[in-house]
């Protein structure tokens, strides 16, 4: 072959690969977007997270979205796009549904929602309840200034470590505003409102425990609670059943039904928890009204205190120091503090 005639072959040999890459190449990117808005770009919240990749933002718009949300991809954002209060997942016509569930999801941030509704019961113990949002086996999630109302539980935390629980209000549960449950260790909970969480039938036997505004249980560890608001709750903050080594700090507890903060022992104690400058006020009991209304009265329970430990005195397994109380606790084993008059924060609590 000829000198011309090899440099002939190598152009048309060129040009054919040239044509075959075009023909290859599509002429757009295949990836998901790096952000979806719900409803422009895809109908419902759970197509958006169905059509993401890891890092995708979606953002939601004012509207109120009756669906049951999965999440099973790390490094996902649900954002709720306008005023807080205006992005509403509503569980009412579900039946037995969880609102939002991250199942072994890691790096998730879910922002300015509203989740709601989600009450179902799956038996037979009280944690059974359905959860507004439940982080189940992931790590590492944001959970921020979100509104979780009218739910089981309104936040359960099953199996989940170091996560970020900032900045929520959860109010009206059945069972628990923010549940740590089956070793969920090392996550902070900071700057929540919990109030009214114990919103369960009347049919319920008296013997029920009331609901909670925290309960840390099942062996979780190494937990921060710290400048939460907790009021009007069944019970303020309650470690149980092998709740250890958590700090427990400048937390304000008041008019909660039975306890403001409340340690038990049972046949795992909780230990070596630190719990310290929290403000416990009007704990242990309630207004007593006549039939019209008319405020007569306060009532105590018989079990009942601003801070209590199963295991009594200030001698314990436990670090109870520098908390202040109003003095006024009904029964039970109260841990000593200091006197303080009404600290209520009364603007911040919201009419019933």
């Amino acid at each position: 072959m000829t000198k011309e005639a090899l440099l002939r072959t190598l152009l048309s040999l060129a040009i054919l690969l040239g044509c075959l890459t075009f023909l290859s190449t599509p002429a757009y990117s295949q990836a998901p977007p790096a952000a979806f808005v719900v409803p422009d770009d895809q109908p419902s919240i759970q197509d958006a997270i169905n059509a993401s990749n890891p890092g995708t933002t979606i953002i939601i718009r004012t509207g109120t979205y009756r669906e049951s949300i999965v999440i099973r991809k790390d490094n996902i954002r649900l954002v709720g796009a306008e005023e807080p209060g205006t992005v509403i997942i509503d569980g009412k016509e579900l039946l037995d549904a969880t609102g939002i569930h991250l199942l072994n999801a890691s790096g998730v941030e879910i922002r300015g929602l509203v989740v709601q509704n989600f009450d179902g019961f799956v038996g037979p113990g009280p944690q059974d309840y359905r959860a507004g949002i439940l982080v189940e086996g992931g790590r590492a999630n944001i959970i921020r200034h979100n509104e979780l109302r009218l739910n089981g539980s309104n936040l359960v935390l099953d199996r989940s470590d170091n996560n970020q629980i900032n900045g929520n209000t959860v109010s009206l549960a059945k069972h628990a505003g923010i549940l740590l449950r089956n070793g969920s260790d090392g996550n902070t909970l900071k700057g929540n409102t919990g109030y009214d969480n114990d919103h369960r039938p009347a049919t319920l036997p008296s013997s029920e425990l009331p609901g909670c505004g925290i309960l840390i249980t099942g062996g979780s560890k190494g937990n921060s609670v710290k400048d939460n608001d907790i009021f009007r709750n069944g019970r303020g903050i309650m470690l149980e059943h092998g709740a250890d080594d958590n700090q427990v700090v400048g937390n304000m507890l008041h008019d909660n039904v039975k306890f403001g903060i409340a340690v038990f022992a049972g046949e795992a104690p909780a230990q070596n928890n630190v719990l310290t400058e929290n403000v416990a006020i009007n704990n242990a009991f309630r207004m007593v009204t006549s039939t019209d209304g008319t405020v007569i009265g306060e009532a105590g329970f018989d079990e009942g205190a601003d801070l209590f430990d199963e295991l009594g005195g200030i001698d314990t397994l436990n670090d109870w120091e520098g908390n202040i109380s109003e003095a006024n606790n009904v029964g039970g084993i109260v841990i000593a503090c200091l006197v303080k008059a009404h600290c209520h924060r009364s603007d911040r609590i919201p009419p019933r």
